[in-house]
């Protein structure tokens, strides 16, 4: 196959760099060596192109080439100069020389954006076009199944050596190190964000040893956006912004698509005239994009927002195979239910795939699918009344809406952002004592539970979840956020004997030392809580207030926790006292020391100079309004009960 034969070219590349390998008596003879890389990575190849090659779209059951349908958008690099940053523009065809100068790449990006598929186009590129040969070897791994190692320090090299072996790679372990050494490689990591909490800081401690040890590798890693704290902190990173699709590329990604000409082209022209501008945070995502394709015929008028638009792009699909409607193309097997049934249903199913695997899994076996599914039949009497099955919804599914597909014996989504919108519709659209029950299971938990746990959920979910909320709760004054998600855990956390306050949840804060020539400069560096509840809770008061700046009494100004302060000697010389939790020293971006340390709340209030800084920090402005706000919300929910009886 020409993927072989593109793969043969490769490897002859990269077998000139490891012809000293018999002299470190790894192998008895280079022909012996020869054969066996040849065999090996040859089959790895052929396998990773046939799994990563294979996509399907929202617009039909068929599988398509990912090298024939992808669209390339640029990248964005921010530059800095001096104090100002300017933008530096990474084109498509630009990508791979782009790697191979900076060495180690970071891309990052809103959900649905297309970072897994620069990814896997990024591998098949380089393993299919002859003009991308001379190359290091490209290995794709998705950190997802990262989720899965054991809560120990293992090395990185082992993890991806057993992801290899997964596709056929079978050399030797020593080997296989010994070409790491010789940087032979270039890893492409996907979506790091979907590291749990718990395995994102063993990772990153692995991911550090990884970059020092094996400093001749070539990597990109992608992940959504991310607060302070994670891979921002390593400088080896030269990270890129995918923004999406620009106007120009969403038209190409349409012209390349096989679909009916004519709705296509009326599509085209509309999207190019006025859709395009109109609808723009939906059409720059490839998946939306497509999903209005296939709408188009039945609405050319789209909401604006993503939440709306999904919930609209349901209703539709459902609309569109309803056999009582006069133009349908496939009837229902649950014939029984309304469309509002069916995504009642189906928001259940996809907050229990969702929430059940800690969004660890993309594939899902039939067994597994019909006994969630058959829970929910279990629980809501009026599906059993219906008459309807576990194997009937499956069909719905995945042949009516084509929401979901089947591959071998395996079911997928035909795309994530299904599974997170609709498993947070369904907490929106839940009463409130099941809201709590999941805040309780998922969102609090005591700070002996949190460590000592072999299960961590994987706080972008909560970020995901809560974000959807937010925006669907919008229309509605934030009452959801502000009632039946932020007060209830305020309420527990209050509860607990263990609280104190609000500034005893920091348990850690990071301050940053430059040193320069004439001066010592620190800086409070905003740190994520490795507390599942504080940084939820953050999470929610962030939607709330974002609702709410208007309200003088909750306003919160940016505050100066990056504000720079100058500190003499002397005063450096006391805070290094501190009992430190942990410290490491680094080069700035023009060559500066810089040294980094973490502090424990209470071991800060033994320095003035620490405390002082903390006190100027829009975190600490946010913890002492965080002790009025419970209060505050209790008095406007019983304003809002009082005015609601009057309607009555």
């Amino acid at each position: 196959m020409l993927g072989s034969l593109i793969g043969a070219t490769l490897l002859q590349h990269n077998l000139k760099e490891l012809n000293d390998i018999t002299l470190n008596n790894l192998v008895e003879k280079w022909d012996q060596f020869e054969s066996n890389y040849n065999k090996n990575f040859t089959e790895y190849f052929e396998r990773t192109i046939a799994n990563l090659n294979k996509v399907r779209t929202i617009l039909n059951d068929r599988t398509q080439n990912l090298t024939d349908i992808f669209q390339p958008t640029s990248l964005h690099e921010k530059i800095r100069e001096g104090r100002s940053y300017s933008e530096n523009i990474i084109k498509a065809n630009e990508f791979i020389p782009f790697i191979n100068e900076k060495k180690c790449v970071w891309i990052t990006g809103h959900g649905g954006i297309g970072k897994s598929t620069l990814l896997k186009y990024t591998m098949l590129t380089i393993l299919t076009d002859e003009k991308k040969s001379k190359n290091k070897i490209p290995v794709y791994i998705e950190l997802r199944k990262y989720n899965h190692e054991e809560v120990k320090r293992r090395s990185i090299q082992e993890f991806i050596y057993d992801e290899m072996k997964v596709s056929g790679f079978e050399l030797e372990k020593e080997i296989f190190k010994y070409m790491l050494k010789k940087g032979r490689f270039l890893f492409l990591f996907d979506a790091y964000d979907e590291i749990v909490t718990e395995r994102s800081h063993l990772f990153l401690q692995e991911f550090e040893d990884f970059l020092k040890y094996f400093d001749k590798v070539n990597i990109v890693i992608s992940s959504r956006f991310l607060p302070k704290g994670h891979l921002e902190n390593f400088i080896q990173l030269h990270e890129l912004r995918t923004n999406g699709l620009t106007k120009e590329e969403s038209l190409e990604l349409i012209e390349k698509t096989k679909y009916d000409n004519e709705i296509k082209d009326e599509f085209i022209r509309s999207l190019s005239e006025s859709l395009y501008d109109e609808y723009e945070s939906i059409a720059s995502n490839p998946t939306l994009l497509l999903l209005m394709l296939s709408l188009f015929r039945e609405n050319s008028n789209f909401p604006k927002e993503k939440s709306a638009f999904l919930i609209k792009a349901f209703e539709e699909l459902f609309e569109r195979h309803d056999g009582r409607k006069i133009a349908y193309t496939r009837d229902f097997r649950c014939k029984n239910l309304s469309k509002y049934q069916m995504m009642k249903v189906f928001s259940a199913f996809c907050f229990q795939t969702y929430f059940d695997t800690n969004a660890s899994q993309d594939e899902f076996s039939e067994e597994y699918i019909k006994a969630k599914l058959q829970k929910i039949i279990n629980v809501f009497s009026w599906l059993k009344k219906a008459n309807v099955s576990a194997e009937d919804l499956i069909y719905d599914f995945r042949v009516c809406l084509c929401i979901l597909y089947k591959e071998g014996d395996k079911l997928y989504f035909v795309h994530n952002i299904f599974q997170e919108f609709f498993s947070a519709y369904h907490i929106y659209k839940s009463d409130n004592k099941t809201k709590v029950k999941f805040l309780s299971k998922y969102v609090y938990s005591d700070i002996e539970r949190e460590f000592h746990n072999d299960w961590s959920i994987n706080f972008r979910i909560i970020h995901t979840t809560f974000n959807y909320i937010g925006e669907l709760d919008s229309s509605e004054d934030q009452r959801i956020i502000k009632f039946s998600l932020l007060l209830p855990l305020l309420d527990m956390i209050e509860a607990n004997e263990l609280f104190n306050d609000y500034h005893h949840l920091e348990d850690r804060l990071r301050f940053n030392f430059l040193f320069t020539e004439e001066n010592i400069i620190i800086q409070l560096i905003p740190l994520p809580s490795r507390y599942q509840k504080q940084r939820a809770l953050m999470l929610l008061y962030n939607l709330y207030s974002f609702q709410n700046l208007n309200q003088q009494k909750l306003r919160i100004r940016a505050g100066r926790s990056l504000k720079s302060y100058r500190i003499s000697k002397e005063e450096y010389d006391s805070i290094i006292k501190l009992p430190l939790i942990s410290e490491k020293f680094l080069k700035d971006m023009d060559g500066n020391d810089r040294q980094t340390i973490e502090v424990s709340y209470e071991d800060i209030k033994n320095s003035s100079i620490l405390y002082n800084i903390y006190r100027e920090s829009s975190r600490y402005k946010t913890n002492e309004k965080l002790k009025e706000l419970g209060e505050i919300l209790r008095q406007e929910r019983l304003q809002r009960d009082s005015e609601e009886d009057d309607l009555i």
